[in-house]
Order: structure tokens, then sequence, then C-alpha cells
């Protein structure tokens, strides 16, 4: 992902995610999954949810592009904020949720089932994940970022490997049902 390794690109991104309103997404979440205990955030980017989640969990974001990881740790000096790439994730230290939103997206389908993987190994017992998906079918490539579409069904299919699939929920982020949430806790 060289395109989030410029530094313009990225603040023309978090410019671009300035009126970010997550308010359909909390609710889900909030109603879905138990809202305490070790949180870790995979592709934190702007930062636009750390405000949200560190209501409720003991908050650790991470990102895979430095220029992100600079601008989380100048805004937010209080969190802790590791460099992760989501398909090769070290076993410790173990979280109760994982979580990410519009970033495994990025991942095609075989990267995606390889970081589901790592992510089961880095769950607590019983451990929960959210994920956030764009809707639709198929994939595009626009500078040099890969974006996969999915459909309920392919991501049930997906999860349901190593997960209980609890929940997935369509909701609008720019527009009526253009996104996925993807609720699933890993099975004892």
């Amino acid at each position: 992902m060289s395109f989030y390794q410029d530094a313009k690109n990225v603040h023309d991104y978090i410019a671009s995610c300035a009126e970010y309103d997550g308010e359909s997404l909390q609710k889900i979440i909030q109603h879905s999954i138990p809202m305490q205990g070790k949180l870790l955030e995979l592709g934190a980017g702007p930062g636009n949810d750390i405000s949200f989640l560190n209501k409720y969990f003991d908050y650790t974001g991470s990102d895979c592009a430095e220029p992100f990881l600079q601008h989380l740790r100048n805004h937010y000096p209080s969190h802790d904020f590791v460099h992760l790439d989501a398909t090769s994730l070290p076993a410790d230290p173990k979280f109760d949720v994982i979580y990410s939103n519009k970033v495994l997206h990025h991942l095609d389908t075989e990267k995606l089932k390889r970081s589901l993987e790592q992510q089961q190994k880095k769950l607590h017992p019983n451990g929960w994940l959210v994920h956030t998906f764009w809707a639709g079918e198929g994939f595009e490539v626009f500078h040099e970022l890969h974006f996969q579409y999915y459909k309920t069904a392919q991501l049930q299919q997906l999860f349901e490997r190593d997960f209980r699939v609890v929940n997935i929920e369509s909701y609008g982020e720019f527009a009526k049902k253009d996104s996925l949430v993807v609720i699933a806790q890993l099975m004892p």
C-alpha cells in the first residue's frame, strides 16, 4: 500500500474524513458485543473511531503506514499505537476485540483469509471481531489501492471457518446500505 506511505496522500485522506459520522455503526457495535476489555484497531488511519472506542475499551491502535502512525501519535499522545500488517500479526499480546473500519477491504480474498487466521491467534478465548466492509461485488484498484466489495453471503462464508458469525448487518455510511459490519466471536 505505497499510496498511504506518502504523507501528502495521508493528509488528503485525513481531510476527506473530517465530516465522518460513525453513529449508525457505533449503535450496532454497542448492541452486539460486550463493551469492555482490550481492543486492537487494525488500520486506525485518521483516528476517527478512537474517541468512541476508548470510552469502553483499553484501546491499542495500529496501522501499516508510518504517516498515519505519526498523525495518530501526534493527535492522541496518551494512546498506544503499533506498526502492524493485518496479514502477519504477532500472537502476543492478546485482545478481547479486534476491530477495523473499512480496512480489510484493501486485502484480496486470500489475504483476508490469512488475516482472519492471524486474528484468531491474537484473540483471547471467546474474543470478538468487528470489521466493516463496503457492500457490493467485485473489486477495483484506485490509486494503487485494492478495494474488495462483498455481499453478506461471501462474508458469512469467509468468517464462519474460524468464528461464530453473530451478525452481518448493513448500514449507511455515505449512502443507504453501502456498508456491512461483521460481528463474529472466536469459537472455543
